[in-house]
This record gives C-alpha cells, sequence and structure tokens, in this order.
C-alpha cells in the first residue's frame, strides 16, 4: 500500500506542476490500517491569459511589399522604413524592444527606439539588431541599401 500512496503523492505533484505555479502545498493522510490514503491540494490558482511569464522569442518584420533578395531587405537611400517586433508569448512580463545599428554602419542608417529606420544617403548593406530588455532574447533583419533611382 505504500506504493499507492507514492504513485498517488508523484500523480498529484505531477498534476500541480502542469497547473504552472509552484507555490502550491500538498497534505498527505493516510489510515492508520494504511489501506487508505489521499491527497489535498490548497493554493493552486489557475493560469489565466493575464498571468505575465517570461518572454520566449522575438521576431522582426518589415512591410508587405518590402522586397526581399539574398535573405536582405532592398531599400532606398534617404527612405524610411517601420519594423515590427513580434514577442511570444503575448503575455510577456517585458515587450520593451531595443534596437540598434550593426557597429560601424550608423553611416547608413540609425534607428528609432520605436524601431523606424532611416537610411541615410550611402548605399551598402546594414543589419538592424533588437533585443528584448532584460533578457538575452535577440533577432536581426539585414537591408541592402541603393541608390533611389
Amino acid at each position: 500500500m505504500k506504493t499507492n500512496r507514492l504513485c498517488l503523492t508523484l500523480l498529484s505533484l505531477i498534476l500541480l506542476a502542469s497547473c504552472g505555479r509552484n507555490d502550491s502545498s500538498i497534505v498527505s493522510s493516510t489510515s492508520s490500517s494504511d489501506t487508505t490514503s489521499s491527497v489535498e491540494s490548497t493554493s493552486v490558482e489557475s493560469t489565466s491569459s493575464s498571468s505575465k511569464i517570461d518572454a520566449a522569442s522575438l521576431t522582426l518584420s518589415v512591410p508587405a511589399g518590402t522586397k526581399e533578395s539574398n535573405n536582405q531587405y532592398v531599400v532606398y537611400t534617404n527612405s524610411t522604413i517601420q519594423l515590427t517586433a513580434t514577442i511570444s508569448p503575448e503575455n510577456a512580463i517585458d515587450k520593451t524592444v531595443d534596437y540598434t545599428i550593426q557597429e560601424g554602419k550608423e553611416d547608413i542608417a540609425s534607428v528609432s527606439a520605436e524601431g523606424v529606420v532611416t537610411f541615410k544617403d550611402k548605399i551598402g548593406t546594414v543589419t538592424v539588431n533588437a533585443m528584448i530588455r532584460n533578457t538575452q532574447i535577440k533577432s536581426n533583419i539585414t537591408f541592402k541599401v541603393i541608390n533611389n533611382g
């Protein structure tokens, strides 16, 4: 009967762990004859869509219709483009994204805190880097800047 009690306790722990919470307490009781066992859980809260969790991924995208060639997006000098950062899951704790321009390429482009990339009057290739604040989750996107006709 100790095996039954152990199995029931383990099963309860697994169920509690699947709720995504670790603040649950477990109370186990057995009868004096050691033939019955019960497990009672308390303080278990179900997770809802409003619960906040750590970010898992970051994806950068450009507006529809932006031409792509050899894994680079082709843009013109003296233009701007708005990047879209998608963070998953949707209920991540911090969705703040910090943008930077590839080191040494600041003469080709700049990027605002909002992800607006401004391409200057110089051709070349430049990478925009993005990272979710307070994490090591990163993404980047590369542009080939060509003359505007």
